[in-house]
């Protein structure tokens, strides 16, 4: 995580804001949430948020009414105090995927917005943190990817990926996965569920 990205976008857009999180607004937000919670495996009761910024993903779970026994990560220290003085501190931990060791595991792990910075050993971070969120799911795991099919402007800075590359990758993780590329307007992303 480079943390100077995230204090420079505080610094621009302000503390508990969707776009100091590098989100451009509310409804894309939303839109993801949404296509991540509509696709979770049937079963599932328990829920960890892998990079869970200011816990927008459990204030999207209570307006859908939902019972999740939910668990957010944040590595990064202002998100995490933001998300714990929003929420309180038994939702939250402040680690990152890597050094998270539970003593249980999660019916459904998710990363919303977690894959978007164009970095040098990105293939390997994604592939690490992919079987990482496998390991700690009894049912199944879901991410998003900006695309590279998106009709959008491209940012230089950003990582978009192809999604036949994509399911390349996943498929050597699970024979049960889902891409859904149908849900922005400019196919400005697309998420990508794994199931156990």
């Amino acid at each position: 995580m480079d943390k100077k990205i995230y204090k420079k976008l505080i610094s621009n857009h302000g503390m508990g804001t969707v776009k100091s999180l590098g989100w451009s607004s509310i409804e894309s937000q939303h839109k993801r949430f949404e296509v991540i919670y509509n696709n979770r495996p049937e079963a599932a009761t328990s829920l960890l948020d892998v990079g869970a910024g200011y816990g927008d993903f459990l204030t999207f779970l209570k307006f859908q009414e939902s019972t999740f026994d939910y668990t957010g990560i944040e590595p990064f220290e202002p998100f995490y105090q933001e998300a714990v003085k929003n929420f309180g501190e038994e939702f939250f931990r402040n680690t990152d995927l890597m050094n998270y060791n539970p003593k249980r595991n999660y019916d459904y792990v998710i990363a919303s917005g977690l894959f978007w910075r164009d970095v040098e050993d990105w293939n390997d971070i994604f592939i690490r943190s992919v079987e990482k969120m496998m390991c700690l799911s009894r049912l199944g795991v879901s991410f998003n990817l900006l695309s590279t099919y998106s009709n959008a402007m491209k940012n230089p800075k950003l990582r978009y990926s192809n999604p036949a590359e994509i399911v390349e990758l996943i498929g050597a993780l699970g024979e049960k996965f889902m891409l859904i590329h149908n849900y922005h307007k400019t196919n400005k992303d697309f998420t990508c569920v794994l199931y156990k």
